[in-house]
C-alpha cells in the first residue's frame, strides 16, 4: 500500500513515475504550488477512459515492480539479509518475469475473503463493492 500511494510522490524514483504518469495523463494534473498529483483530478480523468485507465494501470504496475526490487536489492545487499518477505498482489507476480527472477521461492498466502475485501478498501476508498469483488475474482483466476 505504501508503494502504490508513493508511485504519484513527485520524488518517488527519482521523478520518474510522476513524469511517466503525466506524460500519459496531462501535466496540468499536478499542483502548482507543491508540485504533487492532484488525486481527485487524476481519479476523474481515470474513470472517465478506460483506455487511459489501463494505460495508467501499466505505468503503476512497472513503477511498482522497479520500487519492490530496489527495496529487495537494499535488503539483501546494503542490510545483507538472506530472506526478504515481499507482499505484492498476485497479478504482479504473474505479469512479471522480472519480478518472478528476483523473488524466490513464491510462496502465494490466500487470505480469509472478508480480509482481502477489507484491504482492498482501505486501499481504495472509493471503490465500489463490485469493483472490489472483481479484483479478488480476477487475483483468484490468476492464482489458480
Amino acid at each position: 500500500n505504501e508503494v502504490t500511494r508513493s508511485l504519484l510522490s513527485k520524488d518517488h524514483l527519482f521523478g520518474l513515475s510522476q513524469w511517466w504518469i503525466c506524460s500519459v495523463v496531462g501535466k496540468d494534473i499536478v499542483d502548482p504550488e507543491s508540485g504533487e498529483i492532484i488525486t481527485d483530478v487524476l481519479m476523474e480523468r481515470l474513470s472517465a477512459d478506460p483506455e487511459l485507465q489501463m494505460k495508467f494501470s501499466n505505468i503503476s504496475a512497472w513503477c511498482t515492480i522497479a520500487t519492490v526490487i530496489k527495496d529487495i536489492l537494499v535488503h539483501r545487499l546494503c542490510e545483507w539479509r538472506q530472506n526478504v518477505v515481499v507482499d505484492v498482489p498476485p497479478q504482479m507476480i504473474h505479469d512479471s518475469s522480472l519480478l518472478r527472477a528476483v523473488c524466490s521461492p513464491i510462496i502465494v498466502v490466500e487470505a480469509p475473503l472478508q480480509s482481502r475485501f477489507h484491504r482492498l478498501l482501505t486501499r481504495d476508498p472509493s471503490s465500489t463493492e463490485e469493483e472490489i469483488e472483481l479484483r479478488i475474482k480476477v487475483n483468484d483466476d490468476l492464482v489458480s
